[in-house]
């Protein structure tokens, strides 16, 4: 066991999940260079049909999730590091981020010996949308804000193999990009149950520093398992897995 706990940040999932650490404050991502209409003024195929809503939640769902996370070779020791912890996701229902800003779906992420987190997400009854996040202190007092001014698609109903989504570029003056590809449709079971779920690959860069996300969201239920790993000149240096333990919903006020 680690004699401290190791944290990644996240953004839902995110989740942003893994896009926030080198995204500059109110930096607007540039638009696609071919403009699409919103998911919810597209026809719905069969298959998004089903998938809608994509998440129908009420405030104080929580999801609980088992977090393994690994060093594969720690410099200061020369091996490697192992642990392991619980994570929540709760949600809070909408909620300003700022001044400036609109109304916002919010989850709140906690996990004992690391800063609570807030994510913001734009929940549409076909599409989620990463919007940005938050630290928040142990006081009340916030830091290291972040918001996209272009929405990052995080989900959309309907996906299957060999869809993307589109690329986004966070910085233009750093080599900082994301892009999400579906691997496919699965049944996986975690702690919580077996569910039936898409699969998803988000990849990026930040200057040298490869990610790589694997997540499975099931749509009406939320992620049920992540992985995510990053690489410095190809090389493994950190490892995260995730999965749902289990997943409490949210009460009518």
């Amino acid at each position: 066991m680690i004699s401290r706990p190791i944290h990644s940040r996240i953004l839902v999932a995110a989740c942003l999940l893994t896009a926030g650490a080198s995204v500059s404050c109110e930096k607007s991502a540039p638009a696609a260079k071919q403009e699409e209409k919103p998911a919810a003024e597209l026809p719905l195929s069969e298959l998004a049909q089903a998938d809608s809503p994509v998440l129908e939640i009420l405030p104080g769902h929580t999801w609980s999730y088992q977090v393994t996370v690994e060093n594969p070779y720690d410099t200061r020791i020369e091996k490697s590091l192992k642990g392991s912890f619980v994570r929540t996701r709760t949600y809070l229902g909408k909620v300003n981020p700022g001044e400036g800003h609109p109304m916002t779906d919010c989850f709140e992420v906690q996990a004992k010996g690391a800063k609570t987190q807030r994510e913001y997400v734009d929940i549409q009854p076909n599409e989620i949308q990463l919007r940005g996040q938050v630290d928040v202190e142990a006081d009340g007092a916030q830091s290291n804000f972040v918001w996209l001014q272009q929405p990052m698609t995080f989900f959309r109903a309907g996906l299957d193999a060999g869809d993307t989504l589109p690329f986004a570029v966070f910085n233009q003056d750093k080599d900082v990009w994301r892009v999400i590809r579906v691997i496919g449709r699965e049944d996986l079971t975690v702690p919580a149950g077996t569910f039936k779920t898409v699969r998803l690959q988000m990849f990026g860069k930040d200057g040298n520093v490869g990610l790589r996300r694997t997540y499975w969201f099931a749509p009406g239920v939320g992620i049920i398992r992540e992985e995510k790993v990053r690489e410095v000149d190809e090389k493994p240096v950190f490892r995260e897995t995730d999965e749902l333990v289990s997943s409490t919903p949210g009460k009518n006020a």
